[in-house]
């Protein structure tokens, strides 16, 4: 490789303003289109191929009042007028008017109080100043998202002096409003990291030009990455947790590349004073650290594709695109603007920083010094890392529900006061879907099974109420449900509409409607799932005829199931890949062994804290969430393939550079010893930068983003400090001259004298 990086360093000075140019022109038409990919992002993502409950979607989708892929329950609350009161009605009935005639989504259909038929209207009323409407939007699920949150607020606005309350809740404006958050929480972060990194920069590279020039390629790496994936969303459905994701996976591998660089760089011309070989040497050297580097990345994120869920595939494609750009821009536009700059890399000096001081020998004494003892320092560090680990053996995983939006969202009062006014469990409904290809619900046979059905499935524990058609007719002889269906034109209006809402216009299709006792993330309402579809096994179902179970728990389970079942296979895989890749780089079989080892023990660490922080709860004021028993399910397989993938990072940088030293004629301990004080300053700015940028995401309204932001940045500071600057120097003694083993490989020795 290192003739390929001596010769791509040679284009690149001769063609430096050429590709400046380029990227200057590529920059512009990006930023263009970079703008327009949060309106195609999706909060979908989450069902499973083959599934109940994405087969139940399908089939709520079907017509069915107030039931539409983009279905809202609209929650209206009169702080001065009860329910019952003529004062009540009339604001109602402009609620629904306001709404109906709104420009940005059209009505298909509309169940409320007000066109309930009267043994049906109790149903809708929370406290005696709440009701509940049920209302479906003729839009698709995209547009409805991106439309919903513009509505809440001018519904806010609207009604603000009418002493009306009124929340869209449900899943369109669940993610639409996530979607809002996620910006603006970005935004946030954005304007944190940007000038704290540039602080961390001025500390470490004590130049202003040296400490803008990372900048440059992190902002232009996420940049490019966000317009190429307005293409991308046009043609496949992309999580909206993608722009977050890649954000703040761009911002510190970009810098983090770009650190190590310049740092080389700068030390290359302060040597020579010759740019172009300055230059020739740092692509040989940082150059190829960066390229496996990536390459590392590129394959581990590659290993979710094994992960037959939406959610997590698109933010692996987010991944890849944000990292392979940024190698990009690291090999093409970097060194350009480096040679460019050539000793201009150090101007912009900061008078009070640049002081001249005497080289620094601490981490070259430090190594030396712990190396004496290398078992004690080992033994140590592996109590303190299975110490942060213990928690880990309670990890719980779930699907996000409204808690992950901040108290003072207006879906999560929505949701809140559905809770406490109705049940726990309201807000989260088992869907049991019934469907017939043969004979029409007309059918006797068919209604007596819904009869059945809905019998049994109200006699399961911790059910709270059962809304079906034999409960519309509450449970009267079959034939006269029947009877009743076949001259349905006959059957008054406010009944239609309710009947409606559990069998499909075409009458193929009848909804059970299981309103758990509690919430769709607890163990009750997972085991009540569990129990409807032994149910459902148990009673003798009519020919043609299926039923099947879905709603947020039912697909949370199916989820989960996927995650599970792909962890073995995606960690072993990437172990596998991750471990040839390191074996190319370091060529020796046991480093990328230890390597491997090192980053499992510093994961298990990670998500101890995580479930210490998140899942009990210890942080829930300070980072402002509500803790919620268990971690966002994709979470953690997140972490597992990003943390591996940056803690090789470190593990190249230092790796190379003890290599390179060894290979120049050092012994095993003296090679461990000079590569540690060449690169632990670099690697220490690098943490602290990458710990700024994902640390600042733990400030966002976004539950899975704040634990994805904490986990890595927890990550990256245990890799930082105990795994890189204790464990890897000891284990690295203890081995000795083995570390550097490769059947066939021959290492040129040289001199102490000539090495020097």
């Amino acid at each position: 490789m290192h003739n390929f990086f001596d010769f791509l360093s040679n284009i690149i000075s001769k063609l430096r303003w050429g590709i400046v140019t380029v990227w200057m022109i590529v920059l512009l038409v990006a930023g263009m289109f970079a703008g327009q990919l949060t309106p195609l992002l999706s909060g979908g993502g989450w069902t499973v191929d083959g599934s109940d409950s994405l087969k139940t979607n399908e089939l709520l989708s079907k017509d069915f009042t107030g039931r539409s892929g983009t279905s809202i329950t609209l929650v209206v609350r009169d702080k001065e007028n009860g329910v019952k009161t003529e004062a009540y009605q009339k604001n109602l009935q402009e609620a629904i008017d306001y709404i109906e005639n709104n420009k940005k989504l059209e009505v298909a259909s509309i169940y409320t109080y007000l066109n309930a038929p009267e043994d049906a209207k109790e149903s809708l009323v929370g406290d005696e100043n709440t009701t509940l409407a049920f209302i479906g939007f003729n839009e698709d699920d995209g547009f409805a998202r991106n439309e919903l949150p513009s509505l809440q607020e001018d519904i806010k606005k609207h009604f603000k002096n009418s002493g009306l309350d009124i929340y869209l809740v449900g899943a369109a404006s669940f993610w639409g409003e996530i979607n809002v958050l996620s910006q603006e929480g970005l935004a946030k972060a954005e304007l944190i990291t940007l000038p704290l990194v540039l602080i961390i920069l001025l500390l470490v590279f004590r130049s202003l030009v040296a400490a803008v020039t990372p900048l440059i390629v992190a902002v232009a790496s996420v940049v490019t990455t966000l317009g190429i994936m307005t293409f991308i969303a046009q043609q496949i459905e992309l999580s909206m947790f993608v722009t977050n994701a890649a954000t703040m996976l761009g911002l510190g591998v970009g810098i983090d590349y770009s650190l190590f660089m310049v740092n080389r760089f700068r030390e290359e011309i302060a040597k020579h004073g010759d740019k172009k070989k300055a230059l020739s040497t740092t692509m040989k050297t940082a150059g190829d650290a960066v390229f496996f580097s990536a390459l590392t990345i590129i394959a581990c994120m590659s290993v979710l594709f094994m992960v037959d869920l939406g959610v997590i595939q698109s933010i692996a494609i987010g991944a890849i695109a944000i990292v392979a750009i940024t190698l990009l821009v690291s090999l093409t536009l970097l060194p350009a603007v480096l040679y460019i700059l050539g000793t201009n890399i150090n101007k912009g000096k900061i008078p009070f920083l640049s002081r001249k001081k005497e080289k620094s020998s601490f981490w070259y004494n430090w190594s030396h010094k712990i190396m004496k003892r290398p078992v004690i320092f080992l033994i140590l560090s592996l109590i303190i890392l299975g110490m942060l680990a213990i928690p880990s053996k309670d990890l719980s995983t779930f699907t996000p529900d409204a808690r992950i939006l901040p108290e003072e969202s207006d879906s999560r009062m929505g949701y809140e006061i559905i809770q406490d006014d109705f049940s726990e469990g309201y807000t989260s409904p088992i869907y049991v879907a019934v469907e017939s290809s043969g004979d029409s619900f007309e059918q006797v046979k068919n209604v007596e099974y819904l009869i059945t059905l809905s019998e049994r499935l109200s006699e399961l524990e911790h059910v709270d109420i059962i809304n079906s058609l034999p409960a519309i007719f509450k449970n009267t002889d079959p034939n006269t449900i029947v009877q009743t269906l076949k001259g349905f034109e006959q059957v008054p209006e406010d009944l239609q509409g309710l009947v409606n809402r559990y069998l499909d216009d075409e009458k193929q299709v009848a909804i059970i409607e299981v309103i758990p006792e509690h919430a769709a993330a607890s163990d009750q309402t997972r085991s009540l799932v569990a129990e409807i579809k032994k149910e459902i096994k148990d009673i003798n179902i009519p020919e043609n005829v299926s039923a099947y179970v879905g709603g947020e728990t039912a697909e949370g389970i199916d989820s989960n199931q996927v995650i599970e079942d792909s962890f073995t296979k995606v960690l072993v895989v990437m172990l596998i890949i991750g471990y040839f890749i390191l074996l190319l780089t370091f060529k020796s079989v046991w480093l990328p062994l230890k390597a491997i080892l090192m980053n499992l023990i510093s994961l298990g660490a990670t998500y101890g804290i995580l479930i210490f922080v998140f899942q009990y709860g210890y942080g829930s004021e300070l980072l402002n969430f509500t803790p919620a028993d268990y971690v966002q399910n994709f979470v953690p397989i997140l972490l597992l393939t990003l943390l591996f993938s940056l803690s090789t990072d470190y593990e190249v940088f230092l790796i190379s550079r003890i290599k390179e030293d060894y290979e120049k004629g050092f012994d095993n301990e003296e090679s461990v010893a000079t590569g540690l004080q060449a690169t632990a300053p670099m690697i220490s700015g690098a943490a602290i930068l990458m710990i700024a940028v994902f640390g600042a995401f733990t400030i966002t309204s976004v539950l899975p983003i704040q634990q994805l932001g904490l986990g890595m940045a927890v990550a990256i500071a245990i890799d930082a400090t105990i795994i890189r600057l204790i464990v890897v120097p000891v284990t690295m003694r203890l081995l000795g001259d083995l570390n550097w083993w490769f059947p066939g490989k021959m290492v040129k020795k040289q001199t102490r004298e000539m090495a020097k």
